[in-house]
């Protein structure tokens, strides 16, 4: 037992992102599948309105359980915040863009099942939110990083 919680302490960011990923990824899905249904009933025949608002849900999601459980980001002020939010937002708009391009190539232009290719996208757009968000959004500073290292080493 001891082994299993100093392997999750050790690996616990790329866990809970996983965890949470999922879970963002099953808000967006569902969302997007939602929408699309809708805007297919009034008409609309374009992915890039369901594939917008689902990113729109999906993001607010994503910036509290990353903050909170993932990166367990320390930032508090106002100012610091939505620095920090934006800087989300921001990257989760980089990948949200590559989303929609997909989407209109394969599913507008190509004739792909909207249902499979924005799983598919959903994979991809998992991998970069999580470099942005390592990169950029929820960077470390040296002694975050040092207390995170003798945390691992003390098992918590």
């Amino acid at each position: 037992m001891n082994r299993i919680k100093k392997i999750i302490c050790q690996y616990r960011e790329p866990i809970s992102y996983l965890f949470f990923g999922v879970l963002t990824t099953a808000v967006n899905y569902i969302t997007a599948l939602a929408a699309n249904a809708w805007f297919l009933q009034i008409g609309v025949e374009k992915s890039w309105p369901s594939v917008s608002i689902a990113w729109a849900i999906s993001v607010l999601f994503a910036y509290v359980t990353n903050r909170i459980w993932v990166f367990r980001s320390k930032k508090s002020g106002k100012k610091e915040v939505l620095k920090e939010l934006a800087a989300f937002v921001g990257a989760r708009l980089s990948s949200g863009i590559i989303e929609v391009v997909l989407m209109t190539l394969f599913v507008d232009n190509m004739g792909y099942n909207f249902d499979i290719m924005k799983l598919l996208c959903n994979v991809l757009v998992i991998v970069l939110n999580y470099v942005f968000s390592k990169l950029f959004v929820f960077k470390k500073t040296k002694t975050q990083l040092a207390h995170d290292d003798e945390a691992k080493q003390n098992g918590g």
